[in-house]
């Protein structure tokens, strides 16, 4: 690509996924484009769309690289394909709905020069709907393996400190991998599909020693989320999205606990499923308890390949369980919170949290 009168420091890829999201991907191609540091290249990744997605893009960035895969395999497979695609030692990843600010690609890549030796550069998440709001600052690890708000969530960004802080785990919504910064990167792990691949590619990382940073200063504006799978409020939960819980929890725990973190975690986890599977009953009836099983299903037909990745992660770990392992409050959308289900999800979650306290060690961070 050719530029006037912007001054290039590193060339830079721009990996954008999409997947029936024409709309969506349309306007972060035009947000890239008005970016202040220009790209080098910028490629979409077509998750095998069933819309207009790839005649739309052609007909309007003609000079946008569009690859499409054979299968529709999930944000994560996606993202393999646009690291392996891209030409140059960093990549900037975006799902398609996300909006960028003129000016973040350009704070990323200056904070490699204040920040250096990191493999991941995250940028601050903001609600697109309410611009001054954080929806994301990096993400924690509740013991039980889901994914925790940092303590920035639903804060306005004004009243937070700036300062750029290491993270344990982060969203894929938009993040700049610096290649040249490792020899070792684990890529991530398409057997997920969808939901837990970010947590699993950013612990994997993490444990085997690829940092990863915060910067504040460096801003991006999240929308929707995934239609049918995504969960915005409302009386019933994605069936799909019930399976892949269900499945994906167990995938991620049993991969990357240790020996004693594992059967420790067992009573407790068990307690959970139980109420995921009352969960599933109330709110979608038999078609929730079917989603719930074949998320048993198909954990027991992966158990082999995730026993075997289990061998390869712990052989190669420097990080205990105890140093990214957190004990404190779970994350329920709004909806759950009040009447009845608050009251019973705010007993239970004082049992875990004394659980986790008393029996694995962890305490309230």
């Amino acid at each position: 690509m050719h530029y006037k009168s912007k001054e290039i420091t590193h060339l830079v890829s721009a990996v954008v996924i999409n997947h029936n999201g024409a709309n969506y991907t349309i306007e972060l191609l035009h947000s890239l484009l008005d970016s202040e540091y220009p790209l080098d290249e910028i490629i979409v990744i077509d998750d095998r769309s069933t819309d207009d997605s790839m005649s739309r893009i052609r007909e309007l960035f003609p000079h946008v690289k569009v690859h499409s895969t054979q299968n529709n395999i999930g944000p994560g497979g996606a993202r393999n394909a646009g690291m392996a695609l891209a030409k140059n030692d960093l990549i900037v990843f975006l799902d398609n709905d996300v909006e960028i600010k003129s000016d973040a690609i350009q704070k990323l890549v200056k904070g490699i020069q204040s920040n250096p030796g990191y493999t991941f550069y995250v940028p601050r998440v903001l609600y697109f709907d309410d611009k001054e709001v954080v929806q994301k600052e990096g993400t924690d690890i509740h013991y039980l393996g889901l994914t925790l708000n940092v303590a920035t969530h639903n804060l306005h960004k004004d009243t937070l400190d700036a300062t750029p802080r290491e993270l344990i785990a982060f969203p894929g919504v938009c993040f700049l991998y610096a290649k040249k910064h490792t020899n070792n990167i684990a890529k991530y792990d398409e057997s997920y599909f969808y939901t837990f691949e970010d947590l699993d590619f950013s612990v994997h990382n993490h444990i085997i020693g690829n940092k990863s940073i915060l910067l504040p200063v460096a801003e991006v504006y999240h929308k929707g989320g995934t239609p049918g799978l995504s969960y915005r409020g409302g009386s019933k939960y994605p069936n799909k999205r019930l399976e892949f819980l269900v499945k994906n929890r167990w995938m991620f725990c049993l991969k990357y606990y240790q020996r004693k973190t594992l059967i420790l975690f067992l009573p407790a986890s068990f307690a959970f499923d139980v109420g995921i599977i009352l969960f599933a009953t109330f709110r979608n009836g038999l078609s929730g308890l079917v989603s719930v099983a074949r998320g048993y299903r198909s954990l027991i037909c992966a158990l082999s390949k995730i026993l075997s990745n289990r061998k390869e992660i712990q052989g190669h770990r420097i990080l205990a369980d105890k140093e990214y392992l957190f004990n404190r409050k779970l994350r329920f959308n709004k909806c759950f919170q009040n009447g009845f289900t608050g009251v019973v999800i705010s007993i239970v979650d004082s049992c875990l949290r004394t659980y986790g306290r008393f029996i694995l060690g962890l305490k309230s961070k």
